[in-house]
């Protein structure tokens, strides 16, 4: 399949509602859409480069780790299969081996929107001076409790 996209590998990932399985896929079908897709491509972009590679989201996990087995097993080449761990690694669901991939943590959505980078999103698209000043000391106050001033964006003036 791989020769028929012009790619190295074709990337089968999770994260769209509807899941297709081996045999529709087989038959060529997948999603060119998903939130998921966009993760993996950035990841591969940035560590494998050189590396063309076709991806297509085909839903459910069940299909994902099938998609691996059929790897492990040798039985399938040129495939790459990428997912999120879940906690599959305590239950001993998490197929692994050569073409396999996960995130290493739960999701890439928990891996992604750290404390770090969730304040950075916001300073980037928050254009407020106010909102953009950094405490001079970490309240461990409950925000809840905290006096506010709302002009233009709400902020905390005193904890």
């Amino acid at each position: 399949m791989h020769r028929f996209v012009g790619a190295d590998a074709v990337v089968f990932v999770e994260g769209v509602k509807a899941s297709f399985t081996l045999e529709q896929i087989s038959a060529g079908s997948y999603s060119p859409q998903a939130d998921d897709l966009k993760y993996w491509q950035i990841v591969f972009a940035k560590f494998a480069p050189a590396r063309i590679l076709h991806s297509r989201a085909v839903g459910s996990k069940n299909t994902i780790r099938e998609i691996g087995l059929l790897i492990v097993s040798g039985r399938v080449a040129h495939v790459v299969a990428a997912m999120d761990r879940d906690l599959d690694h305590l239950t001993g669901a998490l197929p692994s081996g050569a073409g396999i991939f996960h995130t290493p943590g739960y999701s890439w959505e928990n891996d992604v929107w750290m404390d770090a980078v969730v304040l950075a999103t916001f300073k980037r698209f928050n254009t407020v001076p106010e909102a953009e000043r950094q405490p001079k000391k970490k309240s461990k106050a409950n925000l809840l409790e905290c006096e506010w001033s709302c002009d233009n964006v709400c902020v905390p003036t005193r904890c």
